[in-house]
């Protein structure tokens, strides 16, 4: 997988973060931190309902929400499609848009250079982060406090 610039991608962002006005968007992980990474890691602020439909349909698929994480990492499954590729495929219809809709909205990039969540508008209520920490604190018990750390909203231009 090649590496990704901020500087370099930025206008791909601002044409996905313009499409959606309805939305908050963030960036986080390597690419918040460092201006630099492997993927491109997005949250949608979305209001509670998108947030539940959207866990449900996961967990129903036996992924985790937030995480690249599965329910049996065994499956045959999960040895031909990734966890990543399910969440983005779930996200865009809930979003509305298809794959080829999101490819042209952020091209030169494509679907695979996202990892994108969605989050609940009131994600740093501590109630709502201690209930989230749920999701994560079996596979990365730092996730949110790294996503607190290093989110950056995205600026509409």
């Amino acid at each position: 997988m090649r590496y990704l610039y901020l500087d370099r991608i930025a206008e791909s962002i601002q044409r996905l973060v313009s499409f959606f006005p309805q939305f908050t968007f963030y960036l986080f992980g390597s690419m918040a931190r460092n201006g630099a990474g492997e993927d491109i890691d997005l949250f949608i602020e979305v209001d509670d309902e998108k947030f539940i439909t959207s866990t449900g349909r996961l967990f129903f698929a036996g992924i985790n929400p937030l995480l690249n994480a599965v329910d049996d990492p065994d499956s045959y499954y999960w040895h031909y499609f990734s966890p990543k590729e399910k969440r983005l495929s779930i996200t865009l219809e809930i979003l509305g848009i298809t794959r080829d809709q999101f490819n042209e909205i952020v091209s030169p990039l494509e679907i695979h250079n996202f990892d994108i969540i969605f989050l609940p508008k009131n994600w740093r209520n501590k109630k709502v982060m201690k209930k989230l920490m749920e999701y994560t604190d079996p596979y990365d018990r730092n996730f949110f406090k790294n996503i607190t750390r290093d989110a950056k909203k995205i600026e509409r231009t």
